[in-house]
């Protein structure tokens, strides 16, 4: 996780840049030809927190940088700083506690995290790799990546896992799932991603000969919520209807085709109709997909990837309204 030339280079840089801005700070805390001791509080703490790259030392940047601006202010009669070298003593205990801070509760932590992802590539196993993850909690445990780091370990325990295991990993996936959406409810993505892994359990499921049924319905679930977040998507419209088609839900499979058919209609935008989209089925849950019983309506389309285009599986849906199979 520590790459020496980029972390040379960057203190390189700052010390650089520290350097040619020196003067100037200090000129800014200049109070009747006397220089702020507290400049070298702030200013360290500000040149430390430019050497990380990312926007997540912020929160580093912004205290220090108060007490600067507010040391600038030259002091007037009557504002009741009779005390100067208190209010500067003051000031530096405040950019100090503001960097240790940054580093205990931001630098720190995401160093952990970028750390634990590295360290997933070169993971043995998989439970060396949820010890992994685990650690990276403890490191973060406000960070959601190790969460879905999770979720992705155990989905591929269990579509690569025996057969007779299938039924306990997949158990175990849910379970990551339901813990990563608890704490991050707000993106659509993370929904639609739960939604896709899932259509692959049940897909490995039904290839094993087990019923997929309930893992659909789940699917269906996650999909809807993504819809719900990010309802003028397209994709996530078709992606709603043709899991719940899959389910049997046919109030549902008939209401999100026509929003789908609705979205792409009046979008002005080409990258935003059905002609340019996808659609997530895994090819083994292709049979669930009856041919239609009147010789009127066309089959459906031919896949030959887990990602098929959308409009033919939506002119398909809509031509065909028999009961899929459960």
């Amino acid at each position: 996780g520590f790459d020496l030339l980029v972390t040379l280079a960057a203190w390189t840089g700052g010390g650089i840049v520290a350097w040619q801005l020196w003067p100037a700070a200090i000129a800014m805390t200049r109070d009747d030809s006397r220089a702020s001791p507290t400049i070298v509080a702030a200013a360290t703490a500000m040149v430390v927190c430019l050497l990380a790259s990312g926007s997540w030392q912020a929160s580093g940047i912004a205290i220090p940088l108060l007490v600067l601006l507010a040391n600038s202010q030259p002091a007037t009669a009557g504002d009741g700083s009779s005390n100067p070298l208190l209010g500067r003593r003051f000031s530096a205990v405040v950019a100090t506690l503001g960097f240790a801070s940054f580093v205990y509760l931001s630098w720190l932590p995401t160093v952990g995290v970028w750390t634990a992802e590295q360290e997933l590539q070169s993971a043995q196993d998989d439970e060396q790799a949820l010890a992994i993850t685990t650690q990276a909690l403890q490191d973060d445990p406000f960070n959601t990546e190790p969460l879905q780091w999770r979720v992705d370990i155990l989905v591929r325990r269990a579509l690569l896992g025996p057969s007779d295991r299938l039924a306990v990993a997949t158990s175990q996936a849910e379970d990551a799932m339901d813990e990563w959406l608890s704490v991050d409810i707000a993106s659509f993505l993370n929904w639609k991603y739960a939604g896709e892994r899932l259509l692959e359990l049940a897909a490995q499921a039904h290839a094993q000969g087990q019923d997929p049924h309930a893992l659909l319905e789940r699917s269906l679930h996650y999909y809807t919520q993504a819809a719900n977040r990010f309802p003028s998507d397209v994709e996530l419209q078709l992606q709603v209807a043709l899991t719940a088609y899959l389910t049997g839900d046919r109030e549902i499979y008939r209401l999100g085709l026509e929003e789908a058919y609705r979205l792409s209609e009046q979008s002005p935008h080409d990258d935003k109709k059905l002609e340019t989209q996808t659609i997530w089925l895994p090819l083994q849950l292709g049979d669930l997909l009856r041919p239609p019983l009147s010789s009127d309506s066309p089959p459906f389309p031919a896949q030959v990837a887990d990602h098929i285009p959308a409009e033919p599986v939506a002119n398909w849906l809509r031509k065909t309204m028999v009961e899929p199979t459960q």
